[in-house]
């Protein structure tokens, strides 16, 4: 079937349960957004003055962090007290209230280089930039595998079909086809969407203002062998996260009777120039970019000097504790990475928690 005959005679992706909204715009971003480090620990959290806050961002499927907080205090009283004023009405600018805080998947509205959607955790707020899809009820396999869907070529062909001026609204995303899948596939591209999910994270991982930050754990203490284990690492990690990608892709595009191998050519070869080949929605574009020994050198001197002043843990960096959980990827964000020391409530150490 073409795209025509999809559009035509399948149900809608916003139908039983499925839904995109849009988020809301501050009106001021300067006045009410901050990075999540910015702030002290104890004024962070859903119930606290300032909450997560996701906003789009670069390019970056299956994973990115929600790295900014806004000012929420009384409920948004202040932002929605500032829409009121400058439109007469807060639902003006402040939309999809009923959806804040209920975890979902959330896509950067403009890209260059495709649509990319990721898990958004619960406890977040949204914003116009940074759109998200819910479910009525939800289920995390089913979530899952609306990822997979949502990140496959099946859905770029669909909304390329709509726009082709890469910005992603919400209204065009609730009209794509879709196709049910059966129990078979729903299992197997859920659990494929959580591999590239995890393996996005972890490209993620030795950045340090990031949720998932654990510190260089387990690296050789020598310069030359770290840099080596952790490209190596990056790069396995790479490899995986596109195995997980190409076959999502298969089994969807089986499901609405598509050919696959024309997809990924025309996935490979969009926007090429010259006829070099380029990937409109690759994983392999995410992913922190390493830049060798000298960025290997600035990480670990910043994060030597945050064991040192009792920020990082250096006895989890160094297998000397059980390595720290992770959140899991629709749960409230934690206040700390796993990889700071913490002291016994979850937060930063106080200095008589700190080990002599």
């Amino acid at each position: 079937p073409n795209a025509l005959q999809l559009f035509s005679k399948a149900e809608r992706f916003k139908s039983c349960g499925r839904d995109v909204r849009q988020g809301m715009a501050t009106g001021d971003n300067f006045r009410f957004l901050r990075l999540y480090w910015e702030i002290p620990s104890e004024h962070l959290g859903c119930t606290k003055r300032w909450v997560n806050y996701a906003k789009g961002g670069d390019y970056s499927p299956f994973y990115r962090d929600v790295e900014l907080v806004i000012d929420w205090m009384n409920d948004g009283e202040v932002v929605k007290s500032l829409a009121a004023e400058l439109y007469g009405s807060e639902s003006r600018t402040i939309k999809s209230q009923d959806c804040y805080f209920r975890p979902g998947l959330t896509f950067t509205i403009y890209t260059v280089k495709g649509f990319n959607i990721r898990p958004l955790p619960a406890g977040c707020v949204f914003d116009v930039a940074g759109s998200s899809v819910f479910l009525d009820r939800f289920d995390e396999d089913y979530m899952f595998y609306i990822l997979g869907f949502l990140s496959s070529p099946v859905f770029q062909y669909f909304i390329s079909a709509l726009s082709d001026d890469r910005k992603w609204q919400v209204g065009l995303i609730q009209v794509v086809p879709w196709a049910e899948p059966d129990a078979s596939t729903l299992s197997t591209v859920s659990a494929l969407a959580r591999q590239a999910y995890r393996k996005a994270r972890e490209m993620r991982m030795l950045d340090e203002t990031d949720h998932a930050f654990l510190g260089f754990q387990g690296f050789s203490l020598t310069l030359a062998a770290t840099n080596t284990a952790i490209e190596k690492a990056l790069s396995d990690a790479n490899i995986e996260l596109t195995d997980s990608w190409l076959e999502i892709t298969n089994l969807v595009s089986e499901l609405y009777g598509l050919d696959a191998e024309r997809l990924f050519r025309k996935a490979v070869f969009d926007n090429s120039t010259n006829g070099e080949a380029k990937i409109a929605c690759n994983p392999l574009d995410s992913g922190i970019e390493w830049l060798g020994n000298s960025d290997l050198v600035g990480r670990t001197l910043s994060w030597t000097m945050g064991c040192i002043v009792g920020r990082f843990d250096l006895g989890t960096a160094l297998k000397s504790k059980t390595k720290p959980r992770l959140s899991a990827p629709f749960d409230a964000l934690p206040i700390c990475p796993p990889g700071m020391l913490q002291g016994p409530d979850g937060f930063p150490a106080k200095p008589e928690e700190v080990p002599a």
